[in-house]
């Protein structure tokens, strides 16, 4: 199917329609929204089950493909670019693996993947104008030239994991306020590889840092009772391996 120049939503399962089981496969949604704000796909508060499968969602003014629904909520392969808005917004959790996102963009920062109580994995997600991905579970993606100084390309909050991802190319890596950061590559980032403010992390270990202008980097303020940062091989950054400010009970373990 293509689904084009509609001047709200492509695909609309509105707010209570009571929507179970939906499936959007193999479909072209593109410059929808053009009336003044939109989406690609639109499945909304109590709605039941969607799967959106190889589907090519582009050029919508407004967030490609909202999710706020209940019950397995899949996205599986396809592209979602040049959106005004989020690439993907799964904002009551669902899975996405294997899409591609990129050049999403709006004036207020649009995320290629926001799925903060989700799972992104095998993915490729890059040039979009705020963060790169966001969830509650980030596996073995991809993720460059990720260009806002003020954000990263993975945002890791608490209770939250990135693992086995490959980052590089962008400003910032992998921000981590409270989760973990374990087994990533993360190089060749103009700015810190990885970093923390003032919730430290959980932990960072066994990641491969390099390239970076500073590879590693912490400024607690939240006193936790350890922060480890252990079994990491750190190298070629070009200020810092490890850059600490403040903070207490952080430990630098078995670090190479």
């Amino acid at each position: 199917d293509v689904i084009t120049g509609n001047l709200n939503i492509g695909v609309n399962a509105a707010y209570g329609a009571n929507v179970q089981n939906l499936v959007v496969s193999s479909s072209t949604i593109s410059n929808d929204g053009s009336l003044v704000y939109g989406y690609g796909v639109y499945f909304g508060y109590n709605n039941t089950g969607v799967l959106l499968l190889n589907d090519q969602v582009y050029d919508d003014l407004g967030i490609g493909a909202y999710l706020n629904g209940t019950g397995n909520q899949t996205v599986q392969g396809g592209s979602y670019h040049d959106n005004r808005g989020h690439g993907i917004d799964g904002n009551s959790a669902a899975l996405i693996e294997n899409v591609v996102a990129y050049g999403n963009s709006s004036g207020n920062g649009a995320y290629g993947i926001y799925d903060p109580g989700g799972t992104v994995t095998g993915s490729t997600v890059f040039r979009n104008d705020s963060v790169g991905i966001q969830a509650a579970l980030v596996t073995d993606n991809l993720v460059y030239d990720q260009l806002n100084a003020s954000t990263q390309a993975i945002y890791v909050g608490s209770n939250t994991t990135a693992f086995g991802n490959t980052v590089y190319g962008s400003v910032n890596g992998i921000f981590v306020a409270g989760g973990i950061v374990e087994d990533n590559l993360v190089y060749d980032n103009s700015g810190t590889g990885i970093y923390y403010t003032l919730s430290a992390p959980t932990a960072i270990t066994g990641n491969t840092v390099y390239g970076n202008a500073i590879g590693i980097s912490g400024a607690e303020y939240y006193t936790t009772p350890s922060v480890p940062i252990d079994g990491n091989l750190i190298y070629q950054n070009i200020t810092a391996g490890i850059s600490l400010y403040g903070g207490a009970n952080q430990s630098i373990v078995n670090n190479t």
